[in-house]
């Protein structure tokens, strides 16, 4: 064997061998340098994936406050640095490995026998197949032991916050206020309460300095007190009132139910003031009769209460029933008193009574059927009562017919027909002081009808003759009217019916006035094919008409009149002759 070596050939050998073996470990230095780029190339692409890992997840926490932030930043670089320790350290120990594979350990030179052809080692140096193994292996060795770096994490700036501008508040127009409406002040429209106060004892002296005290619905109150005929009138707004009258020495008077209408004046019933006697009763006497015959109304029943014009309110302070002639008596404490007056099959009615010291009689009164119930919408019934002074007083009726001929019902016409129908007529006349005198009317047409009272004969004024008109619709009293307590003349014009409704005038004069309410049906009686100039003709010719029955109205009632008093004077020559 050592001759093998050496001799010439065997060193070439060794030679050769040597050099292979050189020849691959130098392969092997090369393969792990390499394979050591790799791995640090893939380890930066990786790292770059977690820095845009990173990036994107901190795009997401942009909302994290400005102190958490820095905080995290601090973590990070001391994480950094340690990170940056670790990895040189492991690409040191990577290192090493490959570095040791280049040293092989000598090994003897196998030596060849003749015999067996083997090879016996010699002293060269060969590497160990094991340390052949093992070089390539330490890359793989580092790719699982070698921590990754954590790249560095490039803090990305805080943002500077922008702060949101303040929105420049858009002012609010100022609405301009709208103003209120003014209302419109409710005119209150007035009317008039008059009236008269005298002496009960005789019923004719007027009371002077008299103390009214007005009030309404509201309690507010007015004063006034009579002149020297005993007269006041207030004006007021429109409302219901009441009144007390009292002077020194006289018992007080409490009037109640003043209704005061705007535009009119309401005439209260005469005041009669009661002198004051302590303790005393009286005795009110009188006769209630038939609004309709005038005769005695038997069986009615009487209910007394204190106060005038007192219908409802208050006790019931004395009851009584006419007699078969319709005569009544009652005793009770002086003072002023109202009697209702009822009876079945008639209207209710009432009348002011005053008691003082003995017996005041002659305080009369009247009721009126019930109308039939068919035609109670279309009838009207005036009642008119008065006193003793004067005697005869006289209703008065002047209207149309449905053919627009004019008609005048009183005691000398006391019925006029509108073709088979009744349109009016005078139910009652009475001559002897008192009434009443009742006229109906059918107020079928809508032109005006015109009711008045006459002063036919008698002392004393229509002023002075406490005369009363009632006015009934059907079963229903609509109004109530006294006589003025202001007035010269004959003629009380009262009221006139229009379509249904009552224009009041209310005026005592010296003739009487049939043209103050508005024909509103003339025109529309009419035919509608008519031309202006036949309108007008009939008209002309309509005016005289109305003049003569005025003056045929005014001629007949003097005659009339000549004829009552020729009348009452023979009534008289006879009772003296019989005397």
């Amino acid at each position: 064997m050592k001759k093998i070596l050496n001799s010439k050939p065997g060193k070439v050998i060794v030679t050769i061998i040597v050099i292979l073996l050189l020849l691959l470990v130098g392969f092997f230095y090369v393969s792990g340098d390499r394979k050591s780029e790799v791995a640090d190339s893939n380890v930066e692409m990786e790292s770059e994936e977690t820095v845009q890992t990173s990036d994107l997840e901190e795009d997401d926490s942009e909302e994290v406050e400005e102190e958490s932030s820095e905080e995290a930043t601090e973590e990070e670089t001391d994480e950094e640095e340690t990170t940056e320790e670790a990895s040189n350290n492991t690409i040191k120990a990577a290192k090493k490995p490959a570095t040791n594979t280049t040293v092989a350990p000598v090994v003897e030179a196998p030596v060849v026998t003749e015999e067996e052809n083997i090879v016996v080692a010699a002293n060269i140096p060969v590497a160990a197949p094991a340390a052949q193994q093992s070089a390539p292996a330490a890359p793989a060795t580092q790719q699982t032991v070698v921590a990754q770096p954590t790249p560095t994490p490039t803090p990305e700036p805080t943002p500077t916050p922008t702060p949101e501008p303040t929105p420049t508040p858009t002012p609010v127009p100022t609405p301009t206020p709208t103003p209120e409406p003014t209302p419109t002040p409710v005119v209150v429209e007035n009317g008039t309460l008059a009236g008269t106060v005298r002496l009960a004892s005789d019923r004719t002296t007027p009371v002077e300095n008299a103390s009214v005290v007005i009030k309404n619905t509201d309690g507010e109150t007015w004063n006034v007190v009579t002149d020297s005929e005993g007269r006041f009138n207030m004006v007021l707004p429109a409302d219901q009132y009441s009144a007390e009258i009292s002077a020194e020495g006289f018992e007080v008077n409490h009037v109640d139910n003043a209704v005061v209408r705007p535009n009119e004046t309401l005439n209260l019933a005469v005041v009669y003031l009661i002198a004051s006697e302590a303790e005393e009763n009286g005795i009110a006497s009188g006769n209630i009769t038939d609004a309709l015959t005038g005769r005695g109304v038997a069986g009615a029943t009487l209910k007394v209460r204190r106060g005038s014009n007192n219908v409802e309110s208050g006790d019931i302070v004395a009851t009584a029933t006419t007699a078969d002639n319709g005569d009544y008596s009652v005793e009770l404490p002086i003072g002023n008193y109202c009697m209702s007056i009822e009876k079945e099959g008639y209207i209710s009615g009432s009348i002011n009574i005053i008691v003082q010291q003995g017996t005041t009689a002659n305080q009369n009164g009247s009721i009126t059927p019930i109308v039939s119930e068919n035609d109670e919408d279309e009838l009207y019934r005036m009642v008119l009562t008065w006193g003793e002074d004067p005697r005869d007083l006289d209703s008065h009726l002047v209207g149309n017919l449905s053919n627009g001929e004019t008609y005048h019902v009183y005691y000398s016409h006391k019925t006029q027909m509108d073709g088979e129908e009744e349109a009016c007529k005078l139910d009652v006349d009475d001559t002897t002081s008192y009434g009443p005198e009742t006229v109906t009317l059918d107020a079928e047409l809508d032109s005006p009808y015109y009711y008045y009272v006459h002063l036919y004969a008698g002392d004393g004024t229509i002023a002075t003759s406490g005369a009363k008109v009632e006015v009934y619709k059907g079963t229903t009293l609509v109004r109530t009217f006294n006589a003025p307590s202001v007035g010269e003349g004959r003629y009380w014009n009262v009221f006139a019916l229009t379509d249904g409704q009552i224009i009041v005038k209310d005026v005592i004069e010296a003739e009487p006035d049939t043209e103050y309410a508005t024909n509103g049906s003339a025109t529309e009686s009419e035919p509608t094919d008519t031309t202006d100039e036949t309108e007008s003709s009939e008209t002309e010719e309509s005016e005289p008409a109305e003049t003569e029955v005025t003056e045929t109205t005014e001629a007949t009632e003097a005659e009339a009149e000549e004829t009552e008093e020729s009348a009452e004077t023979e009534s008289e020559d006879t009772e003296a002759e019989a005397e």
